[in-house]
């Protein structure tokens, strides 16, 4: 499957789609535990977006 699947470790629920990307949507609605991320196949950083820059909130200018 192409795009974003995620996985609840604590109960099992599965989500899928782009709305994966985004940190606020990496959260279990059964349980509220934090989702494993993939996409692709390829497990996503916890605290990353998988499309972003890379830098952290420190690192870009213009963000506070």
């Amino acid at each position: 499957m192409n795009g974003f699947e995620a996985i609840c470790p604590k109960c099992g629920g599965r989500y899928y789609g782009w709305a994966l990307n985004a940190e606020r949507y990496r959260l279990c609605s059964k349980c509220g535990s934090t989702l494993e991320v993939k996409r692709d196949g390829v497990l996503v950083a916890p605290n990353s977006s998988a499309g972003g820059s890379g830098k952290s909130e420190e690192q870009r200018p213009g963000l506070r």
